[in-house]
């Protein structure tokens, strides 16, 4: 299992080429003009096909500049969505025409080791935004910054055990049933509640983050 997570980026980037290779040879099949819907369902399918555990969703298609009839797609593609570092990559195509263009970014993935993470996230205009947007990202980025009270806690507890899962919250208000060691009655603002938790552990760790991904506040809270 630590082989496979080490590897994630490597796994994605042959999905793509398998995908690109599917696409491709389909589209040489049939010259059949497809609509918008069509377009995204094929490439969202194709994906879970090959990777049934993969988080698929479009986030820009419209009628391709350099290929009349074809579709521009960004597609965003997350693995291991819960693990500590999911690895979030996106693969922009021009479909039926060519398949993939020439374009994968990968913003966060783990490899050897260590959670990379690598700028902003492509948003629906195609801009790099390096407010964090994405749940994906806001679990990566602590690990990422190596804060190190994390990091004993998924050193202790093994990688592949951790289970991690990110809410945005536009008010949270701490009290002392957060069971918190110095934010008491603290009001925080746009910020990002990322819950890492074990089967190896009694307990699950906790980070608060801005949209920028400075650590506000962390606590540990025992496992019901």
């Amino acid at each position: 299992m630590n082989l496979l997570s080490k590897t994630t980026l490597v796994v994605v980037i042959i999905i793509a080429l398998v995908v690109s290779f599917y696409l491709t040879v389909n589209y040489n099949s049939s010259n059949t003009p497809i609509t918008k819907s069509e377009a995204k369902a094929l490439i969202i399918n194709d994906f879970q096909q090959h990777s049934p555990n993969i988080n698929v969703s479009i986030i820009n298609i419209s009628s391709s500049s350099i290929h009349p009839g074809s579709w521009a797609i960004i597609a965003r593609t997350i693995s291991g969505e819960h693990s500590a570092c999911p690895s979030v990559v996106t693969q922009q195509f021009d479909y039926p025409a060519t398949g993939f263009l020439n374009t994968t970014t990968t913003y966060s993935n783990y490899s050897n080791g260590r959670c990379m993470v690598y700028g902003g996230v492509e948003n629906k205009a195609g801009i790099i935004d390096n407010i964090i947007g994405l749940p994906a990202i806001a679990i990566a980025t602590p690990y990422n910054e190596s804060f190190q009270p994390l990091v004993n806690y998924i050193n202790k507890n093994n990688y592949d055990s951790i289970y991690a899962i990110a809410n945005f919250f536009s008010m949270y208000n701490m009290t002392a049933n957060s069971i918190t060691s110095n934010a008491i009655n603290k009001t925080y603002y746009n910020i990002w509640l990322v819950n890492y938790s074990s089967s190896n552990a009694n307990y699950s760790y906790v980070i608060l983050l801005n949209q920028s991904g400075y650590i506000l506040d962390n606590y540990t809270l025992p496992r019901t």
